[in-house]
């Protein structure tokens, strides 16, 4: 007869939930404060070009309701870049997020979206290397903080205002030639990112002395929670409460052990920006 075994449990996933949750769902207060930038109705603040080699041209095309923008490219044997840009004078606040409608026939590229200040020299951008472009209108959401500083001789790197901006396709590992359609460009204003985070609480169905559930989740990697080994086998779960409430309610993992201990973090709804739950 095996030996009663005390379950040992310390939290390794703690750190990586506090970085994951960057972002719950906003309130609505926030979420209404939705302006659209450019319907693509008419493309006269539009402009195509591309670097030596490679050619491109902005087209008029049916949109999910109305109009959309459809920029064409050829790289040809080139290893360049297309892109569609437009001049966009807009005061940046704290926190925000640009979003758009997009559907492709590309091969697999590279895609950004550039933002430039008024010089044109200094430039931040949001890049996706490899880019699987989709075939049906979905709507790319881009926070503030997946836009990185590219290039420019700036000391000041914080993106405050734009004056322009680019969609641009790079040759990647599809190169060839195709097409990108993008409509509804739209700009939201997010609350600012939080400054700290709800601490994260535990209980178990039993505990060693000295071992207690909170000691799993207490920041400290020489602690942990044992169980009572004296204790039936029962079902280990962890949970995080709110955090995904307003979308995929809560989630839990499990697995057949000896007693369980359930943790649980409750921020407020609108504490955090962003997406969670992988969303």
């Amino acid at each position: 007869m095996r030996k009663p075994h005390s379950l040992h449990v310390r939290a390794p996933w703690c750190a990586g939930l506090l970085l994951a949750a960057h972002g719950i769902v906003m309130s609505s207060a926030w979420a209404d404060q939705d302006r659209l930038l450019d319907g693509f109705e008419t493309l006269g603040a539009w402009t195509a070009d591309a670097s030596d080699g490679v050619k491109a041209s902005a087209e008029s095309t049916a949109g999910l309701g109305g109009r959309a923008l459809r920029l064409d490219f050829d790289f040809g044997k080139s290893a360049g870049y297309a892109f569609v840009r437009r001049e966009l004078p807009l005061d940046l606040p704290e926190n925000f997020e640009l979003s758009f409608l997009l559907r492709a026939n590309a091969p697999i590229n590279n895609f950004e979206v550039k933002l430039a200040d008024a010089s044109g020299d200094n430039v931040w951008w949001f890049e996706r290397r490899d880019f699987a472009f989709p075939s049906e209108w979905r709507r790319i959401k881009i926070k503030k903080r997946q836009i990185a500083f590219a290039w420019g001789p700036t000391q000041d790197r914080s993106l405050r205002r734009i004056d322009s901006l680019e969609f641009v396709v790079g040759a990647g590992r599809g190169g060839g030639n195709g097409s990108i359609e993008i409509d509804d460009l739209r700009f939201r204003e997010l609350p600012p990112p939080p400054t700290h985070f709800p601490p994260l609480s535990a209980t178990a169905s039993s505990s060693l002395s000295g071992a207690e559930p909170g000691r799993a989740v207490d920041g400290d990697p020489r602690t942990s929670w044992r169980s009572d080994p004296s204790r039936e086998l029962r079902k280990v779960s962890t949970s995080i409460s709110a955090c995904c409430a307003s979308s995929a309610g809560s989630s839990s993992t499990g697995k057949t052990v000896r007693d369980r201990v359930v943790t649980t973090w409750n921020p407020p709804a609108t504490a955090l920006p962003g997406r969670c739950c992988g969303a």
